[in-house]
């Protein structure tokens, strides 16, 4: 972003630290958005199930293609090679529309794991394609998010009154960003500084066990912005009705992970503080890639001992 860092500053991204946590397998379903008219099954260490409903209103997943995989790792996205390209007609079997979708043969992922309650060990998380289809890079979803759970689900709360947004040129990177897990959307506060001291609210029609976020800037097409911009370390969360106030820490991981939340139960408006960010390695803005609720903790994925 514009804001450049004006002392010397050197980080060296260790990809096994992006990955530190410990779980035995990457298996899980993962669906598209709403109205999921495809999945993605990771069946086992070896084989991916692609599956689709045709037509869309059936879903009844009566279509299907097992791929095999390998998976390798960089500095922010694991990656998994499928063992050829996802069919470009993906989207006319589904949707009618011929338009070719070239999701190709490589997917970029983020996940995480499920802590407790009735998924707990379960992986969540998101993938992505390199190629930019009607807008956005994101090709499967699988995290608590009302968009995802159709219109009828109300959002427990809404994100409101930023202290400040960045602008570069047409382009503003606003705090409704927050709302989508897409590639190169994310909330850039906007002031001189490093982003301590900037601020927004959440407004709550009710109060979740813990708010569901990914740090930094999160771009499949250069996923260096990820360390080359801040992300956030800590917060402070000050309850406006109650008088509560949290600080919370936040890992340096671009996969999904939570902030406990649940001592303020009840309150009904909150305002969230940038205290403490981890410095880009070449640029002042701090960003957030995705805010959401959850009623379970989620802690990011490691990268399951891949060298």
């Amino acid at each position: 972003m514009r804001k450049q860092v004006l002392y010397l500053f050197i980080l060296i991204a260790n990809s096994s630290i992006l990955f530190s946590h410990d779980v035995g397998t990457l298996s899980g379903t993962f669906t598209s958005s709403f109205p999921y008219p495809f999945r993605f099954i990771i069946l086992n260490d070896d084989e991916i199930k692609l599956e689709w409903t045709n037509p869309p209103d059936d879903h009844r997943y009566d279509q299907s293609k097992i791929f095999r995989y390998d998976l390798s790792k960089e500095e922010v996205f694991l990656q998994i090679m499928l063992d050829e390209d996802v069919p470009s007609n993906l989207w006319e079997a589904i949707t009618g529309n011929m338009m070719p979708w070239n999701v190709g043969d490589l997917l970029f992922g983020l996940f995480s794991v499920i802590e407790d309650g009735e998924r707990a060990g379960g992986i969540i998380g998101v993938t992505y394609s390199a190629d930019i289809f009607q807008g956005s890079n994101v090709f499967t979803v699988d995290v608590p998010n009302y968009e995802f759970d159709g219109p009828a689900h109300i959002s427990p709360f809404y994100a409101v009154n930023p202290s400040s947004e960045l602008k570069e040129g047409d382009i503003t990177y606003s705090l409704s960003n927050l709302y989508t897990v897409d590639s190169g959307k994310s909330w850039v506060e906007g002031s001189y500084g490093n982003g301590v001291g900037e601020s927004f609210e959440l407004e709550f029609h009710e109060t979740p066990q813990y708010l569901a976020v990914m740090n930094g800037f999160i771009s499949v097409s250069n996923p260096s912005l990820y360390f080359e911009n801040g992300r956030i370390k800590t917060i402070r969360i000050e309850g406006l009705t109650t008088g509560i106030v949290l600080e919370r820490e936040i890992e340096d991981f671009p996969n999904l992970q939570t902030i406990d939340i649940h001592d303020l139960s009840g309150e009904a408006h909150a305002k969230i503080t940038i205290v403490d960010v981890y410095p880009g390695e070449l640029y002042l803005d701090t960003c957030l890639h995705f805010m959401s609720y959850s009623e379970y903790a989620i802690h990011p994925l490691s990268c399951l001992g891949l060298k």
